[in-house]
Formats: C-alpha cells, sequence, structure tokens
C-alpha cells in the first residue's frame, strides 16, 4: 500500500541581507538542532521559525561516491557531523541534511536544505514507518544531478518502494512511480543525468524522463535468456549516456547489462558468473568495480569469487561481443588477481588497478589501461610502471601498496600514497611511471580542492609523526606549500571551501578540544579563528563569500556561533544559546 505524503514545508527563500539579519542553525551532542533568525549587528533573536522545531539530523549518502573520484566538479561532498549525521554539500553550493521528527501526531522524516545567503527549509517530509511508525522510510542514499540542483531518494519497500525526484530550487516532488506496485530499490543503482534518470531496482530496470509529470517505465530487454535475477547495482559512464547493469539466473549466475536513456536493455557480454557489486562506499571501498565508456563501446568488471579477475567487453559494435579477461594468465602473472578501480578516467581507455590479493584488499598493484578495438585486438599498457613491465605479459609483481588513490581531474593524474614506501607519488594517465610528491609520509588522511589549488592532509613520519597541511596547483604544477605545520596530538578534519581558494578546516587536539582554521590557499596565509579551544566544533560555512560561519558546542549542550569577516579574525557577530532539545 502506498503511504500518504505530507505537504512540503517552504519557508521563506528571500536573500538575507549581511547586514540585516543571518539565519544559524545550532545543533547539540545528541543531533537536534535549532534554526533561529538573529541580527547581524548585535545578535538579538529576529524570529525563531516554529515549523522546524523538533528536527534531528541523521546520516546521509550519495549514490557512487568512491575515494578515487570525490574531486570531480559533479560530485557531492559528504560531510560528518556530530552524533552519526552527516549532510552532503553540493556542486549547486546548497547543504542538504536528512532528518527525522518526532512531535505529537507521530514521527517523520525529510530533507532540510541550506544556501548561502538564505534560509533553511524542509524541502519534503513524510511518514514514519514499521510498527510504531518512528522507522525512516527513506534509503540511506541519494542520488544527485550533475549540477546539484535535483536529488533522487527511494523509500523503503514497507514504505511503498517509490522513486521521489525533488527539485531543490522549487521543492517540487516528482512522484515518478506512483503508478506501479511497490518496488525494492537498493543503495547502489540511482542516478540522474541532465534530462533522465534511471534505478536499477530488484524487478529490473526503470528510466524516467526529468519533466513535469514524467513517469519511470521498465526498460524491456534484448537477449536470451531473460534474466530472472537483478541485483539492483548499476554504474553509469562519465557522461551519464550509458549505465552498465547486472542480472541473471542467480546471484552468482551473473552477466553485465548495458542501457542508455532509449531503447532496450543489452546483454554485454556473454560472460556469466559472480560478478562483484559497483563498489561504492561506505559499502565497499577501493571502487568502483564496474564502468561503462562514453559511446557505450566499452564496458569493465570485476569477478567476485576466489580471485577478483577482471574483465573487459567491447560492446555496440557489429559481429561478436569481444569479452577478454585482463588478469588472466596469458596476461598477468598468476598470483596477480585482485582488481580494485575500474573506471574510464580517459574516455577511450579503462583504466584497472591489479596487484596481490590481502585480505579484502591489494597488497602490490599497478594501475593498467586498456582497450579493444572493434575485431577484438587488446591494446594493454602499465600506467604506473612499478614492476618496470611497460606491456604485457606482465610477469613481475608491482611495488606500490595502495592506501590512498585519488584522481586530480584538472591535472588528469592520479595521487597515490605508497604505504610500502611512504610516498607520496603522482601518475599522468599515459605510461610513464610516477613522479615523487612528498617523501616521509604515514598517512593520507584527506585530499581536497579548494579553488585552483589541491588541499593535502597528511601525517608525517618524521618530527613527531605529526600531522600536517600542504597545498599544491590543482594541475599539479610546482611544489607542496606547507599551509599548517606539524603540532604534537593534533589532526585536521572537515575541510569546507568556499571555491575561491578559501578553506575552513577543523584542527582537533588530542587534549583540550578544537580550534578553527581560515586558510587562503593561494597566498599560504593561516588564519586561528577562536579566541580559545571549544569542546566540540560543529557547522563551517561560507555566507554570501564574504562572512564565515563557525559553530561550536561544549558538553552542556551551550551553543555559540560566529560570523567572521575573511580579511580577518575579528568576529563581527557572535550569538549565543542552550539548545532547547526537542522530545
Amino acid at each position: 500500500m502506498k503511504h500518504a505524503l505530507l505537504p512540503t514545508l517552504l519557508l521563506a527563500t528571500t536573500s538575507i541581507a549581511v547586514a540585516d539579519e543571518v539565519s544559524l542553525m545550532f545543533r547539540g551532542s545528541t543531533g537536534y538542532v535549532a534554526i533561529v533568525r538573529v541580527d547581524a549587528a548585535d545578535g538579538t533573536t529576529r524570529s525563531v521559525p516554529e515549523d522546524l522545531r523538533g528536527i534531528q539530523l541523521l546520516d546521509l549518502d550519495v549514490v557512487g561516491r568512491t575515494t578515487v573520484s570525490c574531486l570531480e566538479p559533479d560530485c557531492a561532498q559528504r560531510v560528518a557531523g556530530p552524533s552519526g549525521s552527516a549532510r552532503l554539500e553540493l556542486p549547486s553550493g546548497i547543504a542538504l541534511h536528512h532528518f527525522r521528527r518526532a512531535g505529537t501526531q507521530g514521527t517523520t522524516f525529510g530533507f532540510l536544505i541550506v544556501a548561502d545567503g538564505r534560509e533553511p527549509r524542509v524541502i519534503h517530509e513524510q511518514d514514519g514507518v514499521g510498527p510504531t511508525r518512528d522507522q525512516d522510510p527513506f534509503l540511506s542514499h541519494v542520488a544527485i544531478d550533475p549540477g546539484g540542483w535535483s536529488v533522487l531518494v527511494a523509500t523503503s519497500l514497507v514504505a511503498g518502494g517509490d522513486l521521489l525526484e525533488i527539485d531543490l530550487r522549487a521543492a517540487v516532488v516528482h512522484e515518478r512511480t506512483r503508478h506501479l506496485e511497490p518496488i525494492l530499490f537498493t543503495r547502489s543503482g540511482m542516478g540522474l543525468a541532465d534530462d533522465w534518470g534511471w534505478a536499477a531496482s530488484r524487478r529490473g530496470v526503470l528510466r524516467f524522463g526529468r519533466k513535469q509529470g514524467d513517469r519511470a517505465q521498465f526498460a524491456p530487454i534484448v537477449g536470451s535468456p531473460l534474466p530472472s535475477f537483478w541485483s539492483g547495482e548499476a554504474a553509469p559512464s562519465r557522461n551519464q549516456a550509458f549505465v552498465i547493469t547486472t542480472a541473471g539466473s542467480g546471484p552468482d549466475q551473473l552477466s553485465p547489462w548495458i542501457f542508455g536513456k532509449s531503447g532496450p536493455l543489452i546483454a554485454a557480454s556473454a560472460y556469466v558468473g559472480p560478478i562483484g557489486p559497483a563498489g561504492y562506499l561506505p559499502m565497499q571501498e577501493g571502487g568502483p568495480y564496474m564502468a561503462i565508456s562514453d559511446d557505450g563501446r566499452l564496458s569493465g568488471w570485476r569477478q567476485d569469487a576466489v580471485t577478483q579477475e577482471g574483465y573487459c567487453c567491447r560492446t555496440l559494435v557489429p559481429g561478436p561481443l569481444h569479452t577478454v579477461e585482463v588478469t588472466a594468465d596469458a596476461y598477468m602473472l598468476d598470483t596477480l588477481d585482485a582488481v580494485g578501480i575500474v573506471g574510464f578516467f580517459d574516455p577511450t581507455r579503462l583504466t584497472i588497478a591489479v596487484g596481490e590479493r590481502e585480505g579484502p584488499g591489494i597488497d602490490k598493484f599497478d594501475l593498467y589501461g586498456l582497450s579493444i578495438d572493434d575485431l577484438g585486438a587488446l591494446d594493454y599498457t602499465n600506467t604506473t610502471q612499478s614492476s618496470l613491465d611497460a606491456t604485457v605479459p606482465f610477469l613481475s609483481v608491482p611495488g606500490l601498496s595502495p592506501d590512498g588513490l585519488t584522481w586530480i581531474p584538472e591535472a588528469q593524474q592520479f595521487v597515490v600514497y605508497d604505504d610500502g614506501a611512504e610516498t607520496l607519488v603522482r601518475s599522468p594517465l599515459n605510461p610513464g611511471g610516477t613522479q615523487t610528491m612528498l617523501t616521509n609520509v604515514k598517512d593520507l588522511d584527506e585530499v581536497s580542492v579548494s579553488g585552483d589549488r589541491v588541499l593535502l592532509n597528511l601525517r608525517r613520519t618524521n618530527g613527531g609523526q605529526v600531522h600536517e597541511l600542504y597545498s599544491v596547483a590543482s594541475d599539479l604544477t610546482g611544489n607542496l606549500t606547507p599551509i599548517l605545520t606539524g603540532i604534537d596530538d593534533v589532526e585536521y578534519r572537515n575541510p569546507t571551501s568556499d571555491g575561491l581558494g578559501r578553506t575552513l578546516i577543523v584542527q582537533t587536539h588530542e587534549v583540550g578540544g578544537e580550534q578553527v582554521w581560515l586558510l587562503d590557499l593561494t597566498t599560504g596565509q593561516s588564519t586561528a579563528l577562536l579566541p580559545s579551544l571549544a569542546t566540540t566544533v560543529g557547522t563551517l560555512r561560507f555566507d554570501d563569500g564574504n562572512r564565515v560561519l563557525v559553530e561550536t558546542f561544549d558538553a552542556g549542550n551551550a551553543a555559540t556561533t560566529r560570523a567572521f569577516d575573511v580579511s580577518g579574525p575579528t568576529p563581527v557577530l557572535t550569538w549565543s544559546r542552550a539548545l532547547e532539545l526537542m522530545p
């Protein structure tokens, strides 16, 4: 039975003048929040929106998130918050939150957005499910369109098994599957392109246009035998013109299938066997494990069995479907049977990481690039060449021990942390090995982008194994520049950028609380914003690009938000209050 939707709640969306008032969101250690409007001059309360009382923030994630592709310009960034909550920072500049609210009429769940210079607003809310109606009706992962202006949400089977597309600007909900019986969706099978969307469910593949009134329909199938089992796993091409999914007669008898905006699903290969998941965080690390090229003519996937062999297939061409086991003994040393990332960082060539198995991961690996022409001929080269084998057969064990791999789009290079050699290196797509960026690296915690700089949050092996921040040009030219040098028992988290080279980051002391730094990566200047260490730092955000808002709270749930001008460390507004925790 379908569940009724609550009316979508809209708050005022007019811009808030910096000199007049500002909206602040406070949250306590329990995850509850209070949203107020205050006078920007003296911090007095202007109003407290009653419709936003009792909100408790929850965890939220995005379909398709991987460590290697986290810096792509159309990717949403997941930012962890207090009490297990998390928000998504979208390419549009909108922050998307998921929440629950317990009231006299029962528990509801929904989504809240915060945009620069605008009021927080609830964009969708509906009843909880389960025997006591207090369970979340939504899947934990949502899909975001390339611009970050719409979100695709799936409900659980007991909540109706629906797809809802929400326009974040207009807060309009498009119910794409209300005409269908409840459908079992997964956390790894949804997507939104510019003009169409899809969901690889347990009943088949659904597609829909993105206009008002467009409804999802199951895609027809071409091929034999017809699948009776659908994995619900899917991976789109980088331009989102094609999608690869898996289906077959059972979970260990799967084949790859491809589809686009129109036309039928097409069998991509005669392969039948155990194909791995899409490889998205947090369910799997080291992914993605499936990929398809922008023109749909080349696809790749990882076999998920005793060995993790890699496969590549030439599709959408006349004649036979050429499928190659690219980790077979004819091409590689037989101990090289663990496949990591599978992706098209070059539109015409598949990149895979292959090495030796160590538990669920890879002990030693190289990156390889390959393609298959229309006649089935394989072009196969070693990109990083740590094994010194440049071309097939690859008979030497690679030397890279991966503990971090990030694609830098502007540079068209990978940044690789080799924890065996304790070295940070970079590698272009064209075969040519690696170049050392930094030695004596104990851990690489995070890589982020701010303006035209890449920020590297890492820990050193020398000088007391301290955490440090470095930046480098986003095309990876020039030297690394130290931004914050190491201090004992200190680490960094949650970098937040304004897109202009300015970044906020939390500095956590093992004993003594947290500090917030405003970093100007273009000049290398760093400024501590708080007068003393806070117990915990909550929200960091830039407001209209000219001011930063920093929220802190102590163990007693007394919250303080300070607004700073980016040109100096003196707060232009300070607002404090004890949180009223709602039942």
